[in-house]
C-alpha cells in the first residue's frame, strides 16, 4: 500500500529536476558564443516503485512510480566526429599552410605568368637581353650598343640574385616558424596535461567535469592543426596523445619536443635547418626524430625541403633556377670564347689593344668542395684536392659500417665515370693514423684527405654525410657577368675572327657571326623540332611553378571543404541552439509549474484528509 505523502515525493522530484534543467539551459545560453563549449543536458531517467528487499515483490500493480532521477550533467558531443576531424584537420592544415606560402613564391613569378606583353618579370628581362643582342649583331663596333648589352646582362644576374636571396629568406622564415610550432606544441601539450589531472581528479567521485572537457577538447583540435596526432582515453579514463608511436602526452606526464639546426640544408651553401626531436622526461633531446605525417609543421617542411618534381618546394625552385643560370653562363660561355674582341687602345690595360679569343661573358666559378669543419668533429682538417670533372651538387650518403656513397642534389646514387670501381659503389673509409685520403676520381670529384680522423666510422661518415658537399659554382646566388665584360663593353666578342684596327682593310669591325649563335642559343630547337634553348628552359620553370601552384590551390581547397563539412557536422550536434533553449526554458518552465501544481494538489488532498476526514455530521 502507498503512503499518504507519495505524491509529494513524486512531485518533489519533478520540481527539483526541471529547476535543475533551467539552470543547465541557462547555463548553455549564456555559453553560445564561448570557443569550444559543447552544449549539456541533464540524463534522467524514471524510479521504480518501491518493492522492497524481498524474493517475491509485493504486489505493485497500481502503485506509480516514485518521479524522475537526475542522473548526471552530459556533453553533447560525438567522438567519432571529433576523430574524424582531427584527421582533417591534420590534413587540412597541411595544405592551406603549404598554399598560403606557396602563394608567396607565386607572387615572386606571378609576372611571368601573363602574357608575354604584360610581363614585367624575369621574361621581360630575357627578353631585354635578346634584343639588345639583335642590336649589337646590326651594329656590331657600336660602343653605346655594347653597353645596352651590358646593361641588359647585369639586369638578368641582378634579377637572378634578387629572385635567390628572396626564395632564401622565404627559407628562414619556414624554418622559424617549425621552431615556434614546436614551442606551440609544447605549450598546448603542458595545459593538456594540466587538464587531465584536474578532469581525473574532478571525475572520480562521479562527477562530469563537462567545461574542463571542453577546454581539453578545443586544445586538442588546436594541437591536431599543428603536427598529427592521435587521442584516446584509456579504460580509466586517462587521456594519451600519441605522435607516431610515441606518447606526446600520457595523463599529467608531457615528453616535450625539441629542436636541433643540424639538417643539412637542400640548397648549397646555406646554413642547416632545424629537424625536430623527441626529449627524454628532464627535457634533454635524445635524438629521435619525430614522424611528421601533417599538420602545418609538415606544410613547412614541405616547403622548406621540397626539393623534387613530386615534392616542389623552396629547394627544388632554387635548383631550377640554379640549372638555369649555369646553363646560360655554360652555353653562352662556350659560345663565347671562340670570338674574338674588338681592339681599344683607349683602354689602360694593354692587352686589350688586340683582338683576344676565349673569354667569358659570364663569370665562371671555379667548383670546390666545402666543409662546415665547426660541425664535423670527428677530424681536424678535411682537404680537397682537384680536379672537377663533373657537374652538378653532390653529398655523400653513408651506411653504419661508414661505407660512403655520392648521391646528388636529389638523392639518387651517382655512378662512377670510370673503372674499376669500388663494390656496390661504396667509398670505403678505414683510418689506420695519420691522414686518409679517399678517392673520388673515379666519380670525376677529386679526392678527400683527411686529417686526424676518427676510429669511429661510423661517426666519420655521418659528419662528412651532413656537412660536406661539393657545389656547382654558378648558381642564382653568384650568377654575374664577367669581370672584363664589366672592365670594358669592347670585350663583348661576337666576331668569329681576328680584329684589326679601324686603319686597316678587311678589319672585322661589323662581323658579328658569333652574336648570330648566341642569338641561336636562345631559340634553338633540336633535330625534332623540339625547343632545346635557354628561353625553352626558362619557360620550363616557370609552367612547373604554375602546375605546383594550381595543384596547391585545388587540393588545399578540397580539403578545406572536408574539414568544414565535418565542423558543420560536429556543430549540428554540439553547438548551442538559441532557438532550442528558449523552447527548452518554456518545456522546463512548464514543468516546473507543473510540479508546482501538484504540490499544491497533493497539499489540498492531505488537508482534506488531516483537517476534514470525520468531520461529517458534527
Amino acid at each position: 500500500m502507498r503512503s499518504t505523502f507519495y505524491g509529494l515525493e513524486i512531485a518533489k522530484t519533478g520540481l527539483f529536476t526541471a529547476q535543475n534543467q533551467l539552470d543547465v539551459t541557462g547555463h548553455n545560453m549564456s555559453n553560445s558564443a564561448t570557443d569550444g563549449y559543447s552544449r549539456q543536458r541533464i540524463v534522467t531517467t524514471a524510479i521504480p516503485p518501491q518493492t522492497g528487499d524481498f524474493f517475491v515483490a509485493a504486489d505493485t500493480k497500481t502503485t506509480a512510480g516514485r518521479g524522475v532521477n537526475a542522473m548526471h550533467i552530459e556533453q553533447v558531443r560525438n567522438p567519432f566526429l571529433d576523430y574524424q576531424y582531427r584527421k582533417e584537420n591534420s590534413v587540412a592544415t597541411e595544405w592551406t599552410t603549404k598554399e598560403q606560402y606557396f602563394e608567396y613564391v607565386e607572387a615572386l613569378f606571378n609576372n611571368e605568368l601573363e602574357p608575354m606583353d604584360l610581363t614585367t618579370g624575369l621574361t621581360t628581362t630575357f627578353e631585354d637581353f635578346y634584343n639588345s643582342l639583335f642590336e649589337l649583331i646590326e651594329n656590331a663596333p657600336d660602343r653605346e650598343i655594347r653597353k645596352s648589352v651590358l646593361e641588359g646582362a647585369n639586369k638578368l644576374t641582378t634579377s637572378m640574385n634578387i629572385y635567390y636571396d628572396h626564395l632564401i629568406q622565404q627559407q628562414d622564415t619556414l624554418n622559424e616558424s617549425i621552431r615556434v610550432s614546436v614551442s606551440e606544441i609544447n605549450d598546448i601539450a603542458e595545459q593538456i596535461g594540466t587538464l587531465n589531472t584536474q578532469i581525473y581528479g574532478f571525475e572520480t567521485g562521479g562527477a562530469h567535469a563537462n567545461d574542463l572537457r571542453d577546454q581539453r577538447n578545443l586544445l586538442i583540435d588546436m594541437l591536431s592543426g599543428i603536427i598529427n596526432i592521435d587521442a584516446s582515453e584509456d579504460n580509466d579514463g586517462r587521456m594519451l596523445i600519441k605522435i607516431g608511436d610515441k606518447s606526446l602526452v600520457h595523463h599529467g606526464t608531457v615528453t616535450k619536443l625539441a629542436v636541433d639546426k643540424d639538417l643539412r640544408n637542400p640548397i648549397p651553401g646555406e646554413s642547416e635547418l632545424y629537424g625536430v626531436y623527441w626529449t627524454d622526461g628532464k627535457g634533454a633531446m635524445i635524438g629521435h626524430e619525430v614522424n611528421i605525417s601533417s599538420g602545418a609543421i609538415k606544410g613547412y617542411m614541405d616547403i622548406r625541403d621540397g626539393n623534387s618534381s613530386d615534392n616542389v618546394g623552396i629547394p627544388y625552385i632554387v635548383r631550377q633556377l640554379n640549372q638555369l643560370c649555369s646553363a646560360t653562363a655554360k652555353k653562352i660561355n662556350d659560345v663565347h670564347k671562340t670570338g674574338y674582341t674588338i681592339p681599344d687602345e683607349t683602354s689602360i690595360d694593354q692587352n686589350e689593344w688586340k683582338s683576344r679569343d676565349g673569354i667569358n661573358f659570364f663569370d665562371d666559378f671555379n667548383q670546390k668542395i666545402e666543409f662546415n669543419m665547426k660541425k664535423i668533429t670527428t677530424a681536424t682538417k678535411i682537404e680537397w684536392n682537384g680536379p672537377l670533372t663533373r657537374e652538378g651538387t653532390f653529398y655523400f650518403d653513408v651506411d653504419m659500417q661508414g661505407n660512403l656513397k655520392v648521391k646528388d642534389d636529389k638523392g639518387n646514387a651517382v655512378d662512377p665515370l670510370t673503372v674499376p670501381v669500388p663494390p656496390q659503389n661504396t667509398l670505403p673509409v678505414t683510418l689506420t693514423g695519420g691522414n686518409q685520403t679517399i678517392d673520388l676520381t673515379a666519380y670525376g670529384l677529386g679526392k678527400l684527405v683527411i686529417t686526424g680522423g676518427s676510429t669511429d666510422l661510423a661517426a666519420l661518415g655521418q659528419d662528412i654525410q651532413k656537412y660536406c658537399y661539393i657545389d656547382q659554382p654558378i648558381n642564382a646566388k653568384n650568377f654575374k657577368v664577367d669581370d672584363e665584360i664589366l672592365s670594358n663593353v669592347m670585350n663583348i666578342a661576337v666576331s668569329d675572327m681576328k680584329v684589326k684596327d679601324t686603319t686597316q682593310t678587311n678589319n672585322q669591325m661589323n662581323n658579328a657571326e658569333v652574336g648570330h649563335k648566341l642569338i641561336a642559343l636562345i631559340y634553338n630547337k633540336n633535330d625534332t623540332g623540339v625547343a632545346d634553348n635557354l628561353n625553352g628552359m626558362f619557360r620550363t620553370l616557370i609552367n612547373a611553378v604554375s602546375l605546383e601552384m594550381n595543384h596547391v590551390h585545388t587540393t588545399a581547397a578540397s580539403e578545406s571543404v572536408m574539414k568544414a563539412h565535418l565542423q558543420e557536422q560536429r556543430l549540428s550536434i554540439s553547438a548551442v541552439s538559441l532557438d532550442e533553449e528558449m523552447t527548452n526554458i518554456v518545456r522546463f518552465g512548464h514543468s516546473y509549474s507543473a510540479a508546482s501544481r501538484m504540490i499544491n494538489a497533493m497539499d489540498e488532498q492531505l488537508d482534506k484528509l488531516i483537517n476534514g476526514t470525520g468531520m461529517v455530521g458534527r
